[in-house]
């Protein structure tokens, strides 16, 4: 290598740690005063009824963009696996949420299965739109490169009990071709695929700040994150792509 071009190389990588140390944030977001809904499908890639349900919620997240009305969230369970197919984004620990979520609602255990807020949800199926939702508070947060992120959230009026944090890596968009089990031979369509899960504990019901260290997978390029209540009621979403 000449030395012209060591120096070029050299410049180039000394701007490209100047551009990650300026302060430019690696994930952002805040949402709108007004509620982002939170919709939860349970898929799997080893169910064939599951790829209707996939393409809804994609189509629903090309409807309402930008995580600014709804938060889309495709958990992948895996208690189909045994039928020939191991989707390679189930995790155990979806299939226990689905679980919790499924007793709160009174409701079996099914894939597809849609959750809007944390209740079961099922007229995606007839086409109904969301509803209207209500001005509830801000919530926002912040990260840098090292993955050290700032959570606010700022509800218009004091709640009636403790409050959580969820956190989620997402992968927005991918195509799987399956090769044996009940959708064996069919491509599928996928996106807003849940990666990572975490909860954490807000300790407040009114204002207040959050700040925890995050790593996302390699192939996640979506930060959200929402609050409830302990009792499981949702307040407020929001999430950025990086």
């Amino acid at each position: 290598m000449s030395t012209r071009i060591l120096l070029i190389a050299l410049f180039t990588a000394v701007l490209a740690t100047e551009a990650l140390a300026d302060g430019t944030p690696q994930w952002q977001a805040s949402s709108p005063l007004q509620q982002v809904h939170v919709l939860e499908l349970y898929t799997s890639q080893g169910c064939s009824s599951c790829p209707p349900a996939d393409k809804w919620l994609l189509d629903v997240a090309n409807t309402y963009p930008g995580f600014q009305t709804v938060m889309p969230l495709a958990f992948h369970v895996t208690y189909w696996d045994y039928l020939g197919w191991r989707d390679d984004f189930g995790q155990k620990v979806f299939d226990q949420r689905q679980r919790m979520l499924a007793r709160r609602a009174n409701t079996g255990v099914y894939t597809p299965g849609m959750f809007l807020n944390g209740d079961e949800w099922r007229q995606w199926r007839r086409g109904r739109p969301l509803p209207v939702a209500d001005e509830v508070g801000r919530l926002s947060f912040s990260g840098d490169h090292d993955g050290q992120t700032r959570f606010e959230f700022t509800p218009l009026q004091k709640l009636q009990d403790k409050l959580l944090l969820h956190t989620a890596f997402l992968t927005s968009g991918a195509r799987t071709k399956v090769n044996r089990g009940e959708n064996r031979g069919r491509t599928l369509q996928e996106g807003y695929i849940v990666r990572t899960h975490r909860v954490f504990e807000l300790g407040c019901a009114e204002s207040c700040s959050f700040e925890a260290s995050l790593t996302p997978p390699g192939d996640a390029d979506a930060l959200v994150a929402w609050v409830t209540t302990r009792s499981g009621d949702h307040v407020q979403a929001a999430g950025a792509f990086f």
